[in-house]
């Protein structure tokens, strides 16, 4: 009879071990739920400067298509003006949404019509190269944005900065 009763003495846990299993649980699942926290601020930051660069680089594929089509259109004696000169050497100033299109005043949601990144963008001229037909300019695009405080404090600017050379007429 020893036997049984040291064995029923034996089986299952005690009260303080149940309590701190709980307790190191608890202390995890706090862990995870901070965690959780940390990614939803990382994720929306990454997205705006994510997106920053996009439009910097629509900005520039802008640039380099009209380089394209004024070339051509040179190349048959012709000229072409543009809304947007982006080798004239003066800044060109745009505004884009958060979704990286520009304002459109006539949306029906805010998202649309609110300017959240503003691109600058500069060209300064390269040289030319020997062969070549044109002239080289490097046009920059400076993307800014401001980001919101998770904190409730002020906003921070970030900037995104891309460059390319370009071949224009």
């Amino acid at each position: 009879m020893t036997r049984q009763k040291s064995r029923r003495r034996e089986a299952g846990f005690s009260l303080v071990e149940l309590l701190v299993a709980a307790f190191i649980m608890a202390v995890g699942l706090l862990g995870l739920a901070a965690l959780e926290n940390v990614a939803l601020k990382s994720n929306t930051r990454s997205r705006g400067y994510n997106t920053a660069v996009l439009v910097a680089s629509r900005v520039l594929d802008a640039a380099e298509t009209q380089s394209r089509q004024s070339q051509q259109v040179a190349s048959y004696g012709g000229s072409v003006t543009y809304t947007n000169d982006y080798f004239s050497g003066n800044p060109i100033v745009e505004q884009f949404t958060f979704k990286g299109l520009h304002p459109d005043s006539t949306a029906a949601n805010l998202i649309d019509k609110t300017a959240y990144f503003t691109a600058t963008t500069t060209s300064a001229n390269a040289g030319s190269y020997s062969g070549a037909v044109g002239k080289l300019a490097v046009v920059t695009t400076v993307v800014t944005f401001k980001e919101a405080s998770y904190q409730g404090g002020p906003t921070v600017t970030r900037t995104i900065t891309l460059s390319r050379t370009i071949n224009h007429a």
